[in-house]
């Protein structure tokens, strides 16, 4: 059987690669969707939907 050295297995690499650059969410974003959270889930609490079971915890009725 023929001997297989790590450098013919490994490729070679020229350079590591660099991440990818994300532009950074806006804040008025972030507020508007911790808002929505907020709002949507006071609505399935008046509902009766969403039900507190301990302290931060919540169960969601399903049908």
């Amino acid at each position: 059987m023929r001997e297989v050295h790590l450098n013919e297995i490994k490729k070679p690499t020229n350079k590591p690669s660099k991440p990818v650059r994300r532009r950074p969410t806006p804040e008025w974003k972030l507020r508007n969707s911790i808002k929505y959270i907020r709002m949507r889930d006071a609505h399935l609490r008046e509902t009766g939907t969403l039900t507190r079971t301990g302290k931060r915890t919540w169960k969601l009725k399903t049908k």
